[in-house]
Order: structure tokens, then sequence, then C-alpha cells
């Protein structure tokens, strides 16, 4: 029964929102053909809604110009660094020890005016609880790219290894796995590390789509919007496609770390797990042991306990 409650519920509030033709294709049709069918009913509902900004960057054909060694680093916190917990912590230390040349700017609900000014409705919303700071985070990685470029990392990725940017035109995780049709990244590049100048369409594209959907949406039609949106665009615009397409495979084991925190610590273990990745992505949500069974030091513990140099 419950299953049937939160089916017609998630029903009528997709029919609410985004009318029933959209919710009987992908709330009904897509429970037969699946994932997939569900990807293409939210793109091109996209496609409709956002169509002036899509063909406003569709036919943009300037080469972006290359990262610069000075280009800035972001990583957002939204309760500031005193209030991180000991991984977010750690994962911040790390990414200050290996950001090289590149300065490392921390956002916060403090300082966010000091850097970026969003619509009011952009505000208003999240105040509402209709934008969550999972996707205030989404907004602002954007604007910040666009107008400043640079690279935007999440607060739980653990660096590794030196970042080594400079003279690069696009960068971001991406990996070789099994396209099963879930995920419309098809791991060719992560939300949660993307970079590139400032004169990148791609930035400005995704900025102004998330800015024209939340101006007449209340409600976020999938939790990864803004992997639909670069895919819309890497449809459309064959600058961001080259982009993409010729962005090298790397940091292909970046979920590895994760799952041996718990585990206790060895270095040959941890040498390993770094060989070839230095952006391994966590989480702050888990709960982690300091221990482990026979009460020795994990992963995660000696993780937590480097500082910085």
């Amino acid at each position: 029964m419950r299953k049937v409650k939160n089916f017609c519920e998630n029903f009528f509030s997709e029919y609410k929102n985004f009318g029933f033709g959209f919710a009987f294709s992908y709330r009904v049709v897509g429970r037969l053909k699946g994932k997939m069918h569900k990807n293409e009913v939210v793109t091109s509902y996209l496609k409709k809604q956002l169509s002036s900004v899509i063909e406003k960057y569709s036919g943009y054909n300037e080469v972006p110009s290359t990262i610069a060694e000075d280009a800035p680093i972001w990583v957002c916190w939204w309760q500031g660094e005193q209030n991180m917990p000991p991984i977010v912590a750690a994962c911040y230390r790390s990414l200050k020890r290996h950001a090289g040349t590149h300065p490392v700017n921390l956002i916060t609900f403090e300082n966010l005016n000091d850097y970026i000014t969003f619509p009011p409705y952009i505000i208003e919303k999240q105040k509402e609880g209709k934008i969550t700071l999972t996707h205030l985070s989404d907004i602002l990685r954007f604007s910040l790219l666009a107008k400043y470029g640079g690279l935007w990392i999440d607060s739980t990725v653990f660096v590794t290894g030196d970042l080594n940017l400079t003279g690069k035109k696009f960068f971001t995780v991406k990996c070789n796995r099994p396209d099963d049709g879930y995920y419309m990244s098809k791991y060719r590049w992560t939300g949660f590390c993307i970079g590139g100048d400032r004169s990148n369409v791609l930035f400005h594209a995704v900025r102004d789509m998330l800015f024209a959907y939340w101006d007449c949406k209340d409600k976020l039609i999938e939790y990864l919007i803004v992997d639909y949106l670069i895919d819309i665009m890497y449809q459309e615009n064959h600058i961001v496609k080259d982009m993409v397409d010729s962005n090298p495979l790397n940091n292909e084991k970046l979920d590895e770390l994760f799952h041996y925190m718990n585990d206790t610590y060895n270095d040959e273990m941890f040498r390993k797990l770094c060989e070839s990745t230095c952006l391994h992505k966590l989480s702050w949500k888990e709960e982690y042991e300091e221990k482990d069974v026979d009460g020795r030091e994990t992963l995660y513990s000696r993780l937590v306990k480097i500082k910085n140099e």
C-alpha cells in the first residue's frame, strides 16, 4: 500500500508542476520502460521549457581560453570552516595542500555576497524550502565559474595529488565505465569537480538555464538536473561536445577510497588507492569508525588526523 501511495503522490505532484503529459510519460510509461526512458522525458521537457536560453548558446562558437595558473578553486560549506564535520575539514585541508598556485576560496553564507549576487527569486525560493542548499550549490558553482572561472570541487572530495590545471581548456573527472543508461553524464563528467576559464560557454549556459528554470518552477524535476543541462549543451553546441570528448580519462577510481573508510589503515592499501586517482569522492553523511573491531586505526581515522604542513 505504501508503494501505491508514494506512486500516486509523485504522479499528482508531477502533474501539478509539470503537466499531465510529463507525469504520465515519466511516472507511468517510465515504470514500464525504465530509467533511460525517464531521462529522455526529462530532457525533452527541459528543452521545451528552456528553449530560448538553449537557442542563445547553441550557436556560440568561441573557443574558451585555458585555465590560468592563478585561477581560483571554489569550495562551499555554507556554515563555515569552524562548523565542518571532521571528514569535510579533512577534505578541505587536503585541497589546500594540493592546490599549488591556485588560491582556494571557501564560500559560506557569511561571504556569499562578496562573490555572487543571485536573482531575488532564487534567494526567496531557497528560504521557502523550494530550493535546497544542495541545489543552491548547483546554481552557485556555475555562477562562480561563469564570472571568475577556475575549478569547482565539492567539500567532500579528498585530494591526494597536486592539481595540475594550468593550460587546460576544460577539466572534470571522467571515467570509462559501462553505460547502463542510468546517469545522464554517462561518466563523461562529474558535477562535483568541474572547471575551466570564465570564457567557457558551458558555464554561462548552465547558469542561465538554472536561472530560467527556477524563475518559473517551484519544484525540482530531477535531483541531478545539472547533468541534464550539461548533456543538452553537449548535444546542441559543438564547442561543448569537443571539450567533453577531448578531456582525457582521469581519476577513474574516484569512489574506491569511500568503500575502505572503516577498514584497518595500512600504508600499502592507501598507496594503491592513490596510484591512479587523486580526487576521491567521500560523504559527510556516512557514519565512520575511528577503530576497527580489533581496536586498530581505520583509514577514516588516519585521514582526519592529517594536518596541513
